[in-house]
């Protein structure tokens, strides 16, 4: 009789313990606009007042850094994949305007977008003279021309 009340005893502070570390002290499950958001906060750090806003595949928090309109985008699991930054070209770094004018000394930079993204960064650098528009685009890899439009005259 001792054995099975000994045994009963166990077993009821075993059950209580299980439920005692059960939901209440479960890790949280946070949603994924809630991931999106420390997500972004731990990468910018100086930033707020950052506008959110639900996309077809995740979330986009747009924002001013340094006078520039910024752009980072989220997955559907609050997962970062990439941020675009607008550039006017008198905001490009001096070292950009420089190797883009080796190769495009005839055009003025009309603007720019940077994009980073886990695997690296690039820019996107449109370009303008009196008879045609560029884009091109500058990473490690170089500068590559992403299309030419002639003007219409």
């Amino acid at each position: 009789m001792k054995k099975h009340f000994l045994l009963a005893a166990i077993c009821l502070t075993i059950l209580a313990s299980v439920n005692a570390a059960g939901p209440n002290n479960a890790p949280k499950k946070i949603s994924a606009t809630e991931k999106a958001m420390k997500n972004f906060h731990r990468h910018y750090q100086d930033v707020s007042g950052e506008v959110w806003k639900q996309i077809q595949d995740g979330y986009e928090a747009s924002f001013e850094v340094d006078g520039r309109t910024t752009k980072a985008f989220y997955n559907a699991r609050g997962n970062w994949v990439y941020t675009i930054s607008y550039f006017k070209a008198s905001n490009l770094p001096v070292d950009l305007i420089q190797k883009v004018k080796e190769e495009n000394d005839k055009y003025y930079i009309a603007g720019a977008e940077k994009i980073d993204m886990p695997v690296g960064s690039a820019y996107i650098v449109h370009l303008e003279n009196n008879d045609e528009y560029k884009t091109i685009s500058l990473s490690e890899n170089g500068i590559k021309l992403i299309n030419r439009f002639e003007k219409a005259k």
